[in-house]
């Protein structure tokens, strides 16, 4: 194929008609003012024009590995002598065309969400990701490393979201506050997890879970608005129209079991039993209560969540509320969790504001940490203190961006929206 180039030159490399890189091979001059050259990669060889004026004073031989691209905004050279380490060869799987198809929706994704925000009078934050503590979840595992000064060694880690330091930021004054950040998580690896990976986070002052879920919806239209609200997912079409369901956590566990948790509160025996009869068993053993619930709702519940619509998970037991106000008329967590697709996407609550709860709660999960046989982590004092000084009533949610996007695109896992994923980057396989 033969393809005249204008002047200018895209420096977006991608999609593979609008650009192609490898070693030239051939290079003949039917005019004086062009050149058709040969690159060839992969086992494949593409044939183009290049004008002379895009080669003006450039030193070029046979053999070299060039860039050359059509369609391109001014201002760069058309084509472009790579180094060694620069010339990814065609057929490497981050050189294809599907993938520069999805970072560009992933970055189109990311401009839409935060122009979302600064529509709504939020500002924008950022935060420390070397921290004292990386967060208190008794199931989740941190990177660490060390902060090494001469002789001095500090311990530092990786957080697993921006919470704590996003909170601080309220307590000074903020009311309106997002952040896009990166998170991580050791050892979680699989087909919707990225040891790395992009969380939206965003708290507001004055604002309960249910005014925060009404923004998770919200967002989600905004998103989706040029396609009706509408999103192919899984060979079918899940509808985003809002209002979207909210449905107690027991009640969801009740609706697709047939048990009344409750009826069995701190009994896990007769959980069991129930388990078992119902024939949606056998329990693992040894699980306690919070456990036991969470295991049924796991295995017999979420897949099966927002198969049509997407369904808010609202009210927890207490056991799990995490960093969620517990309502005192009737014990149950201001917490909800938004399933799209039997998908997991978001995580909020109706914050908890008193510093002696949440100190509690963190040594409760300490203990956890240590009766599973994995090292404590230190409790971030500095997010306690704040507490002390005064958190604001507020609603928070964290929302895994990499599952947005994924499911945005109808995407397959979320590798495949990622331009480098964890897997490519180490030469790993991952577990479904």
């Amino acid at each position: 194929m033969t393809t005249s180039l204008r002047s200018e030159r895209a420096r977006l490399m991608g999609p593979a008609a609008r650009i192609r890189w490898g070693r030239l091979i051939r290079a003949e001059r039917p005019a004086p003012d062009r050149w058709v050259w040969t690159l060839q990669a992969g086992g494949q060889s593409f044939t183009w024009e290049v004008a002379e004026v895009d080669l003006a004073g450039r030193t070029w031989r046979l053999g070299d590995w060039w860039l050359v691209a059509l369609e391109a905004p001014p201002g760069v050279p058309v084509a472009e002598c790579l180094t060694p380490t620069q010339a990814w060869s065609s057929d490497h799987p981050w050189a294809q065309a599907s993938t520069w198809t999805a970072s560009t929706h992933r970055w189109t994704v990311l401009r839409q969400v935060r122009q979302f925000f600064y529509d709504r009078d939020y500002t924008e934050v950022d935060t420390p990701l070397l921290v004292a503590s990386p967060g208190m979840e008794p199931f989740l595992d941190p990177f660490e490393t060390t902060f090494a000064q001469g002789s001095r060694r500090v311990r530092v880690y990786l957080p697993y979201s921006p919470e704590y330091g996003m909170k601080k930021l309220l307590t000074l004054g903020w009311t309106r506050i997002f952040q896009i950040a990166h998170a991580f998580r050791n050892g979680e690896l699989s087909r919707w997890h990225e040891p790395e990976f992009l969380l939206l986070e965003w708290y507001r002052a004055l604002a309960d879970y249910q005014a925060i879920m009404t923004e998770v919806e919200a967002l989600l239209v905004y998103l989706t608005r040029h396609q009706a609200n509408r999103v192919p997912w899984d060979e079918g079409t899940l509808d985003l129209t809002p209002p979207w369901p909210r449905v107690p956590f027991a009640e969801a566990i009740r609706q697709f079991t047939g048990i009344d948790i409750w009826a069995y509160l701190d009994d896990v025996e007769g959980l069991r039993r129930s388990v078992e009869t119902s024939g949606l068993g056998p329990m693992p053993a040894g699980l306690d209560w919070n456990n036991a619930v969470l295991w049924l709702f796991i295995s017999h519940v979420e897949p099966r969540l927002g198969r049509d619509r997407p369904v808010f998970i609202i009210d927890y037991p207490a056991s799990m509320a995490a960093l969620a106000r517990v309502r005192e008329t009737d014990g149950v967590a201001e917490r909800f969790e938004l399933y799209v697709g039997g998908l997991e996407l978001a995580n909020g609550f109706t914050e908890l504001t008193d510093p002696v709860e949440q100190a509690r709660r963190f040594e409760q999960e300490r203990e956890e940490r240590i009766r599973r046989g994995v090292p404590p982590v230190p409790v971030d004092e500095a997010f306690l203190e704040s507490l002390r000084l005064g958190l604001p009533p507020a609603g928070g949610v964290a929302l895994g961006i990499d599952r947005l996007i994924a499911f945005l695109m109808s995407a397959p896992d979320v590798a495949a929206t990622l331009p480098f994923p964890f897997a490519h980057r180490l030469a790993l396989e991952w577990a479904c």
